[in-house]
């Protein structure tokens, strides 16, 4: 690897790591994902680059680089065990725990934006159907009985078997 491009990449890591700490989300993914298309370059800045986009509110696979980032900052620790190294495989296990509770959290909320869309369509259903069944009667008495084809049974609530969640007791 050439100087030139060392300094290249560092000077794209300060870009990034500036972005990200003014919040400018899509200036630093846009960097991060600019030098991991890079093969040759350093592990301190893939790692950094990954931990980027695991903390961006912007990326779809930020939970993806969120583990990414903590692979790669134990390889490097691997290599050279010094401080920096050490620093940055915590930091990045920091942001995979932040991510990964994120992550949880989205989807428990998602779960239960379902269950609430289920009840409402349900309860939306009950409301059609007996509004439907009034309209269909109101209907047949309107047009004197005269409905061709055959006529539905309405079974009266009071004389229904009730429905059990486990079988009745045998005498």
């Amino acid at each position: 690897m050439t100087d030139n491009l060392k300094r290249t990449f560092f000077a794209l890591d300060r870009a990034m790591l500036e972005a990200h700490r003014e919040d400018r989300d899509e200036d630093a993914e846009h960097t991060a994902r600019i030098l991991l298309g890079y093969a040759e370059l350093p592990l301190l800045i893939r790692a950094r680059a990954c931990m980027v986009l695991g903390c961006s509110g912007v990326a779809d696979d930020a939970l993806d680089m969120a583990k990414e980032a903590v692979r790669v900052a134990e390889l490097g620790l691997t290599l050279i065990d010094d401080d920096l190294a050490k620093q940055l495989l915590a930091d990045c296990r920091t942001v995979l725990a932040e991510v990964e509770a994120a992550h949880t959290q989205r989807a428990a909320e998602e779960d239960l934006d379902e269950l609430v869309e289920e009840a409402e369509s349900e309860t939306a259903e009950q409301e059609d159907g007996d509004g439907a069944k009034g309209n269909a009667e109101e209907g047949q008495a309107a047009a004197g009985e005269k409905a061709s084809g055959p006529s539905r049974t309405i079974t009266d609530p009071a004389k229904a078997t009730p429905h059990y969640s486990t079988p009745p007791p045998t005498k």
